[in-house]
């Protein structure tokens, strides 16, 4: 009985918060990506070149339990509209008190979630980062994560050690591989994974108005990266907000961050003649799609 008391004064204490704390007056930016493009970079670049801007990289909590749940239809699009709201919040209370009217988000989790960014925060404005599947299967596939056993980062990325349940083909009736995930190969899992997400980007994104797509490439490329940065800020409508003169920016990009340092699989073009095959059936299409040659 007091636990229920309890938990219904809760609800009301949000419910009141809720009403007392909206984002319509916060100009609010969101970069997603499948993961492994440079969002926790991206993130730290803005904290650091721009002023009285918050940005946060995947910020707890991170929405991945949600935007799982929802894919796996565990929730409805209404509850995860609801969950979204709720989960950001404290967030929305930080940033009334701080005076704070300007707000960016670098977090992959939302690939999963856009209608519910789309529903809650209409205005917001998305970078979509995109990253040559083949390399994202190479950093993905070295990828250190916690470990359910130890709760180190001593698992590797989609693996049965992996403590995160990540989404898979057969989660998702309908899917082509749903019924051969099981034999499936863990490359050929991890080269499923981005040809899915960036899809579940791209085909959520129907509002190309409010939506900027950034290839990766470019954006690390010396010769382009400043150039880039200026576009994703100006399309931010955070141009205004820039602290460091733009000749500056080139000196703050040269700082990674997430980095892989060591690679368990070589460059693509070093990969098996079966690997090249399955990656071409699996991803292929999507490749073609974004505008990356075989």
């Amino acid at each position: 009985m007091i636990r229920a008391i309890r938990q219904h004064r809760l609800r009301i204490e949000r419910w009141i918060k809720s009403l007392r704390y909206d984002w319509n007056a916060i100009n609010v930016g969101v970069i997603v990506s499948t993961g492994r493009t440079g969002t926790n970079f991206v993130e730290s670049l803005f904290s650091a070149i721009l002023r009285d801007v918050d940005a946060r990289h995947e910020p707890r909590p991170d929405l991945f339990t949600l935007g799982t749940a929802r894919m796996r239809g565990d929730i409805t699009d209404e509850q995860a509209n609801i969950a979204f709201r709720d989960q950001r919040l404290d967030i929305c209370e930080e940033l009334h008190k701080a005076k704070r009217t300007h707000y960016v988000e670098a977090n992959n989790n939302i690939a999963y979630l856009l209608p519910q960014v789309r529903h809650c925060w209409p205005h917001a404005k998305i970078i979509h980062l995109v990253r040559d599947g083949r390399d994202f299967v190479r950093s993905s596939y070295s990828k250190k994560v916690v470990s359910k056993h130890s709760n180190d980062l001593t698992a590797l990325f989609m693996t049965d050690d992996d403590k995160r349940t990540r989404l898979q083909a057969s989660d998702l009736p309908g899917d082509p591989y749903c019924t051969s995930w099981p034999t499936m190969s863990r490359f050929e899992r991890i080269c499923w994974y981005w040809a899915m997400k960036d899809a579940q980007i791209i085909d959520s994104l129907a509002d190309r108005e409010k939506t900027l797509t950034i290839k990766f490439e470019r954006l690390f490329d010396p010769d382009t990266g400043t150039a880039c940065v200026l576009e994703m800020l100006e399309f931010l409508d955070m141009s205004d907000r820039l602290r460091v003169k733009a000749s500056d920016i080139a000196v703050h990009m040269k700082r990674r961050v997430n980095k892989t340092d060591e690679y368990l699989l070589p460059v693509s073009d070093r990969w098996t003649a079966e690997q090249k095959k399955q990656f071409d059936r699996i991803a292929g299409a999507h490749m073609q799609r974004m505008g990356y040659s075989a």
